[in-house]
């Protein structure tokens, strides 16, 4: 529709007391539009969603538009877009081309099998449209996707079925398979052909019939003018109103309610007949008609008529009777002040009536209060704005097509009552769906608040309140109460009871404060569970509640936070964290811990119903608690004489021990758990130690202060320990129970174990009833092994093993396995599993056209895999569906998807063809915290927003995983960030079941090609199956443009089978796309387990195809590619990446059978290929056979990453048992360099590890050296089992100590050092090693401090203890002045004076003492205890910026008792040059105990406490610095981080690096640029892109250069001109150099803001220079080519440059790139900088683009001669100019010039002489100059055409090439020549020519070219045939005369001769030769005669007199007649 600006005329209604008439007045809502509307703008004609369909009669979706205009009218720039029926994302197709006047213009969409094709579309989309219900737009100049449910600036807009947004009234009727919605011709008409779709009247429901489907039309389609009516408009009855008084009756019609000037007659039936009245309607339609009627009709029926056309139908129009009232139920009435406030919800009144409020129940006109109109759902709302009485009245009156009725009876309403003080479970309370039951109700509440204002928002109003049954919401802006409300506070509130989004809140209009400082009310304690149910959960909104769970996934919606928290059974529940409450989920809410949690209960959902969405507001920090958990199964019984293992589960624990005793004893013997990387802690109790008679036991986990356990000291586990009496136990068989496995002989075999030893004597073995002994088969009391030397045959085989302990107890085993065919190969099919299409946010191209280039480029099987979190985002939490658990006991939440999923199902479904093209409809998981992956195979999907974020847990998503058994599963682009999928550990064997494939290779178009392929083979060592693939994750609908493919070796080429050699990894990837490779071991293909340890390898591999871009298959190739296919080399790579065998073929295939023998435990093998041009190739691995017992060290991790020579490394090794079986009593031997004696760093056991797990072992290497070394790990059993040589070698460079040294003074009693007599001694561990990671040497000092001390001492620590003697203040202060330092700390004189060391700073002149006091804070934010009135002490602090960058990425400081800072003589501290404050109180702390120092505030308040000093910093002299604290802050608890990060231990390290002066030093970025990566760096820059521009990145840059900081930036965080400080490592990524941190919140300071950067003004050919590289430039110059989409590459003449733009940028900009073309300028901003295909500027903002057109001319083309046998014109011109030939105007030919200017254009062949003129148009539309030539004539004439000659003839005739000269031969001797007319006919003048003679003629053309010759043989010409007729047909008359007529063919020269014989044979007449061809003969009697013709060729005279050629004869009769006279 095009928007229009309408005008009504206000109508009220009033009523008479005497006469029931309307008087001039009608309501104003009641003003329908009603004249004709013929629409003057293209329209959508028809719609059509059931395309394909079952049942559809075509396979396409398609929407036609019409032109009812009489001008044709350009659409390009136009697009239609799509939105499902309740959407508001849009999806378009651009339109180009014309539509013609009164024409049509056909668009397709998507479809599917069913159907026949659509005529040829003008535009074509892949829009899957609903079949019933959606949307439709047309836009003009518009073809990005629009927004919103119902979009501005349409050109016309359809709503159909049930859609939430239409014109009008409402959307058309429901369409299906089999109908469409079409545009009516006019009004009440159907469409038919001929009759052009234009009525508009804005309303979709009037506006368009749904019928059976018409045939799409297109702009070949005849075009078809709008139909001109015949038939008047309808009057609108719903502005008509019918009044009846007695026998007086009205007909009152409103504006618009006829068509001006149309005579309007009321009759008293639908069939007419006598007119009651009639009356003309005025210039605004109106019209008023009064007649009599003696009865009293129910109806009249009123029609129209406009001047010559015919009278339209009449509508029925009944009496006016009164409305129905108001609904009273449905009305809220309060007034305040003065004015009310009338509230009617849905369903109070009639939709679209008139409501009106009146004082009293007379509701006259005169005392009308207010008036509205009641909305869509019949709810409204009414103000009354002054002296609003108590009581009012409402009525409304309502309308319908049948006419106006009258008003309604009033209802009453009184105020609410606001003085009673109503319960809050009562105003909230909701029905069964959770839909308020008071909305828009008036109350009066009271309650305490809970949270303060100011928390949630920053509206005036939004905090809590909460009273004995519930709680609720008080929100709103509008009322300002002057209050600061705060928690504690006892409020009275008014208000109105509303809702958003399922949460109920209270808009207050009175807020009264009773009390403050009140106890807040009790917690009620929930769980996860009650708030995922409603009768649970709906309650608790509002109020305070606690509730425990671990965290799972962490979102930020800047400043605010979702955390999504579990339960055990997966359970979800979002806290909703806001930014106001200080709370950091990346230190507070740390992602895999668990916590109680205190909030309130609020609610989010947007469904219909509001029955789930809660959520919980936790309101600071105090609210979190962490959670230390254990659980373990007791022990019960132990045999006698056996080793026992404890085995206990713990999260979130620092140390786990076992503590036990004998039964009866009293002491306990502590025993330490070593743990694995899942938090299983184990510890063995050797069967020596274990009490004969029984014993107790407790576990005890530890973290922190924190402890838990399972059991106590007080109530242990009580064990027994009794006799074996069972017999051994049978585990790790192999093959498994029920496996299915290829080799005919595999390895079967059994362990064996009991506590109490197995008898080995006693140890059979049977397979398939047959006892098998030794030899053969090994026999111990640990194993049975027997590998079969035969055959066995396929099929079920059953095994029995049996064996006797040393206690005589028996036991058996029993167990089958299958022998299957083996898989030998098959066809490899190519394709790739990873795709992105433009449902991804950042991708291209629609899913159908990927589909159509994987065709095009020779794939042959395609898997869709867009982003799911992109996939139908508008459904997200209303297609949510459940699938449990494969035992039932977890639900875990899937989608089920809407549109865009379908679609992918539905092209899979019609683009697969099994044999040809198979596509995968796959989806690509996207968590923003673990990685990415792709899933094949479900017919669900989920991502990452679903369910509180749950999936964004690896461990849930895994979870989900796991409830399928028959999906593929991809880890894509492990490298893509250093922690993917958690470094794949630890190893999952579920998991491993399920995910076949890992992408080794990944990346196309300008996303660079990465290949991961040492994170592939580490992979593979961990212990998974994977095999590797490619991934083209093409974001830019280009897909198929590389080499590399996933190759799938199968059977045939169908899903099942694809999937089936997915799931057993017989796949390979390569990066070239012709290579075959077949890799086989023992006749296994690759992907399998060999069941050998002895391996005979087949290798082949082959490619004699070489790329070239010449051809079409390749022509996405460069022009520089070379391909050289030849094998430059073949390797065999096994565990640890180790090349175990080679060949260098160099050849184009080979075939290699290396062999190799296992020495240890299961190994893989690798096959990968190098070619020549450096493409590679990798097989799917092949394993040898696998082992009960297979135990490797994975890795060895250093503790802290770094080892310093000189200091302790605490080394950590992960050893994994990858065999079938548990493996026990571990010993693991860690050594350097080599293994031996003196080489030893230490030991540790390792008691167990399940089978495919791993666990840690750790040693202390207590002084390295420095240098190059390794790290040895060597794994032994203690039970003697034969491992093989387990060994794991580290390489490390042990970093050279900084030769500084930290002296800590424990001479003195120090606090926490080693002489500290309290209960924190030898305190300082943290702080110790976190300086010796740092390079620096830590001592103790235990002497006098002396100079001589002092000497080789960098920092001098003392923190509190005994006062220093003189001499050793002197030397101290000494040591200081000659350029020391010293870190001193206090604490609060509690029990001690904090001054005692004053003296020590006196003496070097420090401005700084120890305060004589302590610090506390009692507020929740200020204080770490979780009851601060418990410790006031234990203060937290949050340090601001300082000059000197101490407190640079600290957080908070916790500052426990304590004591404050002063200043000389008891003075404030104060900053100068030489001091700074690092840290301060905050403004709730406070002083007490003052006994000296400097009183700042010594009052527990809200305010003052921010000027209290705690740490401060001073430069002492030249070099000396000192850092003074009140109290240590650096000891073990404080540093301690188990539970939360805080800064204690970045301030001390800032601090100590500051002291040793090796404090921070901030980076030039140019600088920066130059190192190396993984380099650490500090930058200093100004913002030039903030939050939200690129992907999880910002751009800083300072004077000397720029640089991208890459990691997740929170939206809303940082904006253009914000100054920033970062601490990063360098990275390059796609050639581009970036700064990577690790966390915004602590690695990302703002230290300012100002104005954004201006760009920098470069020249295009030095933009991207290296000087230039990151900073934010402007460019401008012309346009060359273009690069992409939303690319070019522009020149100002010193060189190109490309401008690069994200697709995703046109979208944030909501601003299309420049329409461009190669000639136009472009002025771009940008980022200078580099990716893979080399250098660009990324521009940030469209906004930034500005083009200019071309609006110079090219030369005129340069082109080469045109002959007139051409079939081309070939020439140069301006590169990219669209070249056009013409003859005479009309076009012949054009093409687009190259980018070198060359240009070749088909044409047809032209004339000899012709003039082509050829033009050249560049891309903005300037023509050149036209260039002329004539085309030569080089063709011979065609040869002539001759007509036949005769030899009687004397010329010859033809035709023959305009103007030739048409010669003629006998014999060689010319007989004649003539010249061929403009017609091209000749006439050649000859002498006779003998019959039989050969004659030659030729043409010749001006330009002398001869034509091929054309022969004639004269012809004798005589007579072939003779005909006779008679004037008279039949009998003739006696005595008449009758004539005779002869003729003949064959001669031009005939003659005849005639004679007529009677029946007798007499001759009655003769007329011979050359009288003439007629004879007139009378008969002189009646009778039968013949007559005879003979003929000749007059020059023929034969042998004799009686020669003829030709006869015939006519045999008539004569018969008696009347005569006629002859004159």
């Amino acid at each position: 529709m095009k928007a229009r600006q309408r005008k009504y005329k206000r109508w009220t209604s009033t009523f008479m007391a005497a006469l029931l008439l309307i008087s001039t007045f009608l309501p104003s809502g009641l003003g329908i539009r009603a004249h004709a509307e013929q629409a003057d703008h293209i329209v959508i004609s028809q719609v059509f969603g059931g395309g394909g369909n079952s049942g559809a009669p075509y396979n396409k979706d398609f929407i036609e538009l019409y032109n009812p205009t009489d001008q044709p009218v350009d659409l390009t720039g136009w697009s239609v877009q799509y939105a499902s029926s309740g959407g508001t994302t849009w999806t378009p197709t651009p339109l180009t081309g014309v539509i013609p006047a009164h024409g049509y213009y056909l668009i397709s969409e998507g479809g599917g099998a069913a159907g026949v094709n659509l005529p040829t579309p003008e535009a074509s989309g892949a829009i899957a449209m609903s079949g019933t219900a959606g949307k439709i737009a047309l836009f003009k100049d518009k073809v990005s996707a629009a927004t919103g449910a119902k979009p501005a600036e349409t050109i016309d807009f359809v709503g159909f079925g049930g859609a939430n947004a239409y014109e009008g009234s409402g959307p058309t009727k429901v369409l299906s398979n089999s109908t469409s919605a079409q545009r009516r011709p006019y009004a009440n008409t159907d469409p038919a052909p001929g009759k052009g779709n234009a009525w508009d009247t804005d309303d979709n429901v009037a506006d368009f019939y749904v019928g059976p489907v018409a045939a799409p039309r297109n702009t070949a389609s005849t075009p078809e003018a709008p139909m001109v009516p015949v038939t008047s408009l309808q009057p609108k009855g719903n502005v008509i109103q019918f009044l009846l008084q007695g026998t007086s009756a009205t007909v009152k019609g409103g504006a618009l309610a006829a068509e001006p000037g149309s005579t309007v007659n009321v009759y008293g039936a639908s069939t007419k007949g006598a007119v009651l009245g009639t009356a003309s309607a005025a210039a605004d339609g109106s019209f008023d008609i009064s007649f009599t009627s003696e009865t009293a009709p129910a109806a009249v029926y009123v029609s129209a008529k406009q001047g010559d056309m015919d009278e339209s139908a009449a509508i029925q129009i009944d009496v006016a009777k009164p409305s129905t009232n108001v609904k009273i139920d449905q009305l809220n009435y309060m007034v305040t002040g003065g004015a009310g406030t009338l509230i009617g919800n849905a369903g109070a009144a009639v939709k679209d009536s008139i409501i009106n409020v009146y004082p009293n129940d007379k509701a006259i006109e005169a005392e009308l209060l207010a008036s509205t109109t009641a909305g869509t759902t019949g709810d409204f709302n009414v103000k009354i704005n002054s002296n609003a009485p108590d009581k009012v009245y409402v009525t409304q009156q309502s309308t319908s097509a049948k006419g106006i009725m009258l008003p309604s009876t009033p209802v009453a309403v009184e105020k609410a009552v606001l003085t009673t003080i109503t319960p809050l479970n009562e105003v909230k309370a909701t029905d069964s769906k959770g839909i308020l039951t008071n909305l828009n109700g008036f109350f009066t509440v009271e309650g305490v608040v809970t949270i303060q204002n100011g928390i949630l928002g920053t509206q005036k109003n939004n905090f809590y309140i909460q009273d004995a049954t519930g709680g609720i919401n008080v929100f709103g802006s509008s009322y300002d109460s002057g209050l600061t409300v705060q928690r504690g506070d006892k409020l009275r509130v008014t208000g109105k009871v509303i809702v958003y989004n399922g949460m109920t809140e209270f808009e207050p209009t009175a807020i009264q404060k009773l009390d403050e400082g009140l106890a807040l009310p009790t917690i009620k304690d929930t769980t996860i569970l009650d708030l995922n149910t409603f009768a649970n959960a709906e309650p608790l909104e509002g109020s305070l509640v606690k509730v425990t769970g671990k965290v799972s996934a962490v979102a930020v919606t800047a400043p605010n936070y979702n955390v999504t928290f579990l339960d055990e059974n997966n359970k979800a529940t979002t806290l909703r964290v806001m930014g106001a409450t200080g709370i950091k989920p990346d230190t507070d809410l740390v992602i895999g811990k668990s916590y109680s949690i205190t909030g309130i209960v609020g609610q989010y959902t947007t469904n219909a119903t509001h029955v789930n969405g809660y959520q919980v507001f936790p309101r600071d920090v105090k609210d979190i608690a962490s959670i230390l958990g254990i659980t373990h199964t007791p022990l019960k019984e132990v045999y006698k004489d056996t080793n026992v293992e404890f085995v206990a589960n713990a999260d979130g624990a620092d140390s786990v021990t076992v503590y036990y005793r004998a039964t009866g004893a009293t002491d306990y013997t502590p025993l330490t758990m070593g743990n694995d990387d899942t938090g299983r802690y184990t510890a063995t109790l050797n069967a020596a130690n274990v009490p004969v008679n029984g014993f107790d036991y407790y576990i005890e986990a530890i973290a922190g202060t924190k402890v838990q356990s399972a059991g106590t000291s007080a109530a242990p586990n009580s064990v027994a320990v009794i006799e074996d009496i069972t017999g051994p136990a049978f585990s790790g068989e192999t093959p498994q129970k029920g496996a299915k496995v290829e080799t005919p002989h595999p390895e079967i075999s059994a362990l064996i174990n009991d506590p109490s030893g197995v008898n080995e004597a006693s140890v059979q073995m049977w397979l398939d009833g047959t006892e098998l002994k030794a030899p053969e088969a090994t026999l111990t009391k640990m194993q049975v092994k027997y590998t079969p030397t035969a055959d066995l045959a396929i099929g079920v085989h059953t095994v029995k093993v049996s064996a006797i302990d040393s206690k005589g107890n028996t036991s058996e085993q029993e167990w089958t396995f299958e022998i299957v065919p083996r898989f030998a190969g098959g066809n490899h099919y190519r394709g790739t599993t990873h795709n992105h299409t433009n449902i991804s946010h950042d991708g291209a191209g629609s899913p159908e056209a990927a589909l159509q280039a994987g065709q095009k480029y020779n794939y042959d099987w395609f898997a869709f895999s867009d982003h799911s979190h992109d996939i139908d985002p508008e459904k997200l939490g209303t297609d949510t569906v459940d699938r449990k658990t494969k035992d039932g006991t977890t639900v875990m939440k899937e989608r089920s998807g809407g549109t865009q999923w379908q679609t992918t199902k539905d092209l899979a479904k019609q683009y697969t063809k099994n044999g040809e093209y198979v596509v995968f409809p796959a989806f690509e998981m996207t968590s923003t915290t673990w990685g990415h992956s792709n899933i094949f195979g479900t017919d669900n999907f989920i991502d990452r927003n679903i369910n509180g974020k749950q999936y964004q847990d690896l461990n849930q998503y895994y979870a989900w995983v796991l409830t399928y058994d028959n999906i593929v599963g991809q880890f894509n682009h492990p490298d893509m960030s250093a922690n993917a999928f958690n470094n794949f550990k630890p190893y999952n064997s579920d998991v491993d079941k399920l995910f076949t494939m890992l992408e080794v290779g990944n990346g196309s178009g300008h996303y660079g090609y990465a290949n991961a392929e040492a994170k592939y083979f580490s992979t593979l060592d961990l212990g998974w199956h994977l095999a590797p693939t490619y991934g083209e994750d093409n974001h830019e609908g280009t897909w198929g443009q590389i080499n590399a493919r996933t190759v799938i070796v199968a059977d045939d080429l169908s899903q099942d089978s694809l999937m089936n050699s997915m799931r057993n990894m017989r796949v390979y990837m390569e990066e070239d796309p012709n290579f075959t490779l077949d890799v086989s071991a023992n006749g296994y293909y690759m992907g399998s387990t060999v069941d050998s340890k002895k391996l005979s390898f087949d290798i082949k591999g082959s490619d004699l195809v070489a790329e070239a871009k010449n051809s079409t298959d390749y022509d996405y190739l460069p022009a520089t590619y070379k391909s050289d296919d030849r094998i430059q080399k073949v390797e065999l790579i096994s565990n640890g990446n180790k090349v175990v065998d080679s060949i260098t073929p160099m050849e184009k295939d080979f075939t290699w059978k290396p062999n190799y023998t296992v020495t240890s435990g299961q190994q893989w093998f690798v096959v990968k290929v190098t070619q020549m041009d450096g493409e590679r190739i990798y097989s799917s691995p092949i394993w040898s056979k696998e082992e009960s017992v297979d135990v490797k060290v994975n890795g060895i991790d250093i503790d802290g990453g770094v080892i310093v020579g000189g200091n302790p490394a605490t080394l950590k090794a992960a050893v994994a048992n990858n065999g079938t079986e548990t493996v026990k009593n571990l010993k693991v031997d860690f050594y350097y360099d080599e293994v031996k004696t003196d080489n030893f760093i230490g030991t540790n056991n390792i008691s167990s590890i399940l089978s495919k797990s791993s666990a840690t072992a750790a040693a202390t290497w207590a002084s390295p050296m420095k240098g190059d070394h390794k790290i040895i790990a060597k794994v032994t059993s203690l039970d003697g089992l034969d491992l093989g040589d387990v060994q794991y070698t580290l390489p490390v460079k042990i970093k050279e100590p900084l030769g500084l040294k930290v002296l800590i003074d424990a001479n003195h009693n120090n606090e926490n050092t080693s002489t500290d007599g309290g209960t924190y001694k030898d305190n300082l561990k943290a702080f110790t090693l976190l300086l010796q990671k740092e390079g620096y040497t830590v001592a103790e000092n235990k002497v006098a401090l002396t100079d001589e001390v002092l000497s080789t001492t960098k920092v001098l620590v003392l923190t509190h203890g005994k006062a220093l003697t003189a001499d050793e203040k002197t030397a101290v202060g000494k040591f200081v002045k000659n350029g020391g330092s010293l870190l001193m700390a206090g604490k609060s004189n509690n029990s001690t004076d904090p001054t005692i060391n004053n003296g020590v700073l006196s003496e070097m002149g420090s401005s700084i003492r120890m305060g004589n006091d302590g610090v506390f804070d009692d507020s929740k934010s200020g204080n770490f205890w979780s009851d601060p009135a418990v410790s006031p002490f234990a203060v937290r602090v949050h340090p601001k910026l300082v000059t000197n960058h101490i407190t640079d990425r600290v957080s908070f400081v916790d500052y426990y008792s304590g004591t404050s800072l002063s200043g000389v003589d008891n003075q404030a501290l104060t900053e100068t040059g030489k001091v700074t404050i690092l840290a301060k109180g905050n403004e709730t702390t406070y002083q007490g105990k003052v006994l000296g120092g400097y009183t700042y505030d010594a009052v527990s308040n809200e305010t003052g406490g921010s000027a209290i000093p705690l740490i401060a910093s001073e430069e002492i002299g030249d070099n000396g610095r000192v850092i003074v604290s009140g109290m240590n802050i650096f000891n073990d608890k404080q540093m301690d981080e188990s539970f939360e990060p805080k800064g204690n231990d970045e301030l001390i390290f800032n601090a100590v690096n500051w002291l040793a002066h090796r404090e921070m030093k901030v980076a030039n970025i140019a600088d920066v640029r130059n190192l190396a990566d993984d380099t650490d760096v500090v930058v200093e820059g100004t913002v030039t892109t903030g939050s939200g521009v690129f992907f999880d990145a910002f751009n800083l840059q300072d004077e000397t250069g720029g640089i991208m900081a890459f990691q997740e930036v929170p939206d809303g965080a940082l904006k253009p001109g914000d100054k920033v400080r970062v601490y990063g490592h360098m990275k390059t990524f796609d050639n581009n150099k970036e700064l990577e941190f690790t966390s915004f919140a602590k690695d990302v300071i703002k230290i300012g803001s100002g104005e954004p950067v201006e760009p920098k003004l470069v020249a295009t050919g030095e933009a991207t220079s290296a000087a230039n590289q990151g900073f934010l430039v402007k460019v401008k110059g012309q346009v060359v080519s273009k690069f992409d989409e939303n690319s070019f590459v522009i020149n100002d003449g010193s060189g190109d440059v490309l401008v690069f733009t994200d697709g995703y940028i046109v979208n944030q900009s909501n601003v299309q790139v420049p329409a461009l073309k190669i000639g136009d300028t472009l002025e771009a901003v940008g980022l200078s900088g580099a990716f893979a295909q080399g250098t660009r500027i990324r521009v940030r903002d469209t906004r930034e683009l500005v083009g200019t057109a071309d609006t110079t001319a090219p030369s005129a083309p340069v082109v080469k001669g045109v002959t007139d046998v051409d079939l081309s014109i070939e020439g140069t011109t301006e590169a990219g100019a669209k070249v056009v030939a013409k003859v005479n105007g009309q076009e012949i030919g054009s093409v687009t010039a190259d980018k070198e200017g060359k240009f070749t254009i088909s044409i047809a062949k032209q004339a000899a002489g012709v003039k082509i003129t050829v033009t050249a148009t560049d891309e903005s539309g300037n023509t050149s100059e036209a260039a002329e030539i004539t085309v030569s004539d080089v063709t011979a004439p065609a040869a002539p055409v001759v007509n036949g000659v005769n030899d009687n003839d004397v010329v010859i005739k033809g035709t023959a090439e305009t103007g030739a000269t048409v010669s003629a031969q006998v014999n060689g001797q010319e007989i004649g020549k003539a010249t061929a007319d403009v017609e091209g006919k000749y006439t050649m003048t000859i002498a006779k020519q003998v019959a039989g003679a050969k004659i030659t003629v030729t043409a010749a053309d001006k330009a002398g070219n001869v034509s091929f010759v054309t022969e004639v043989t004269v012809q004798d010409e005589k007579v072939t045939k003779v005909s006779v007729s008679t004037v008279k047909p039949g009998t003739q008359v006696f005595k008449e005369p009758i004539q005779f007529t002869a003729a003949s063919e064959g001669s031009r020269t005939s003659e005849y001769r005639f004679y007529v014989l009677d029946k007798k044979g007499n001759l009655m007449v003769l007329q011979d030769y050359g009288v003439s061809n007629t004879l007139t003969w009378t008969a002189k009697n009646p009778g039968t005669y013949t007559i005879f013709v003979e003929s000749k060729d007059k020059y023929n005279f034969g042998l004799s007199s009686y020669y003829y050629e030709a006869r015939t004869e006519l045999t008539f009769d004569v018969e008696a007649g009347k005569g006629k006279t002859q004159k």
